[in-house]
């Protein structure tokens, strides 16, 4: 049976040639028909041929570049190995090639078959128009392009995605060592802040034990000169009963004098003493709260008294807590520090409080104070970094951004501040409760 009419034949013959950008493998076992396919192909396309199924597989086999050919077009019917086994088997070794099966003899099942499993592009029967040719081939190699393309971009998507990946560690990586880097800053921040905590507590201290010392001093100088006086008296045999009464009763103020001032210089020492330990050492240690707020703000007594400004605490007296109080030292240092300097102004007479509660698992701590208060629109930037309404007077702006990593990083709390410009200014923290009982495994 013959392949083509004449007229399309030579109409065929005549195309004008066109660049050549696929590959056509054309598998036949008669000649003439290979030779037909092939002069109405070669215009547009570089052809190769085979004579059988098995020539054809060799040769892909053997080709080192066998994804050059874009398209097959095989006879079904040809000796030891039909057109679609022989296409079936193609698959494995150039998956992405359009197929093609040439036939006279249309077997439906095999049509529906092949083309589900996706294997046959195209079913052609004989005898076959050339235009008709033309145009499946065309569109066949369109399918090629079509997803060689979509392979392409797939391949340059998973590339671009491997890339991204890199460059997404990178980035990663990159802002990890910032934040460790951040992290190193506070903590230097926070070291700097305690040091700088630490010698104002130093000066104040040994200001306040100026005083009682000085006057101890002084007692012990007049004691001396009566206890001096007193025996020259007696060593001149000129001893007196109103002699002796005043050296008594000087004596005895003196003493009084004396002891009273040395104590409170001891408890001031003490005092700071703890106080200082405390905001040197991140050693933990289980304390009563209540007491040790007293002693901060006893540390703090200079500055206080200095300004006429008292402090209430409120607690119940057998509340003890787990936990590294220099950080509680610096948070109410600094707090008391900044109402002193930010808000409470120095011609009236101003009040701190500080209340501890327990609530369920936490324990809040509500410190108040009744200073001029924080407008609004400072209020949302109170614990951000280096914000301070002081800088000409040598503020920092890092004492609340300390207190408010302080709460969160070491003691895994939360803080917030509330103020009303007039009336003063509130700090509510809640800290995951760490009592005594807690801590010895108690509920």
């Amino acid at each position: 049976m013959g392949l083509f009419s004449k007229s399309n034949l030579e109409r065929i013959q005549s195309r004008e040639n066109t660049p050549k950008s696929h590959t056509i493998m054309l598998v036949d076992d008669e000649a003439n028909n290979l030779r037909s396919i092939s002069r109405i192909l070669d215009s547009e396309y570089d052809i190769v041929t085979a004579v059988d199924g098995q020539e054809a597989l060799d040769f892909i086999r053997n080709d080192p570049n066998p994804e050059r050919i874009h398209l097959i077009i095989s006879d079904q019917r040809m000796p030891n190995l039909s057109g679609v086994d022989f296409l079936h088997q193609t698959v494995a070794i150039i998956p992405h090639t359009i197929r093609m099966i040439l036939t006279g003899f249309i077997d439906v099942d095999s049509i529906i078959g092949s083309i589900n499993e996706g294997r046959i592009y195209k079913f052609i029967t004989k005898p076959v128009e050339p235009t008709d040719l033309l145009v499946t081939v065309k569109r066949g190699l369109e399918a090629f392009d079509l997803e060689h393309r979509n392979m392409r971009l797939i391949t340059e998507l998973k590339t671009l995605n491997a890339e991204l990946e890199v460059k997404v560690e990178e980035r990663t990586r990159d802002i990890q060592a910032a934040m460790e880097d951040l992290h190193q800053a506070q903590d230097q921040l926070v070291e700097s802040e305690k040091m700088a905590a630490l010698g104002s507590l130093v000066a104040g201290v040994a200001h306040e034990i100026n005083t009682p010392v000085g006057v101890s001093v002084t007692a012990a100088t007049r004691l001396q000169r009566d206890t001096a006086e007193f025996s020259r008296l007696y060593a001149e045999n000129a001893m007196t009963r109103k002699a002796l009464a005043d050296f008594l009763s000087s004596a005895e103020t003196g003493c009084e004098i004396i002891t009273s001032n040395l104590k409170r210089a001891a408890e001031l020492v003490q005092s700071f003493k703890q106080v200082a330990v405390d905001q040197s050492s991140e050693l933990e240690r289980t304390f009563a709260i209540g007491d040790y707020l007293r002693e901060i703000v006893t540390s703090l007594q200079p500055e206080l008294k200095r300004l006429s400004h008292g402090v209430r605490i409120e607690c119940a007296d057998d509340l003890t807590v787990t936990g590294c109080p220099g950080v509680y030292s610096q948070i109410f240092t600094n707090l008391i520090m900044n109402s002193l300097i930010h808000g409470l102004p120095g011609d009236r007479e101003g009040k701190i409080s500080i209340s501890v509660k327990v609530d369920d698992d936490a324990i809040g701590y509500v410190y108040r104070d009744n200073g001029r208060g924080i407008p609004d629109e400072n209020l949302k930037k109170v614990f951000e970094p280096f914000f301070t309404t002081n800088r000409q007077d040598g503020g920092s702006g890092l004492g609340m951004h300390i207190i408010y990593n302080l709460v969160t990083r070491k003691l895994n709390g939360t803080i917030r501040c509330d103020s009303t410009v007039g009336e003063g200014v509130e700090f509510v923290m809640v800290i995951p409760g760490r009592t005594a009982d807690t801590a010895n495994g108690s509920e």
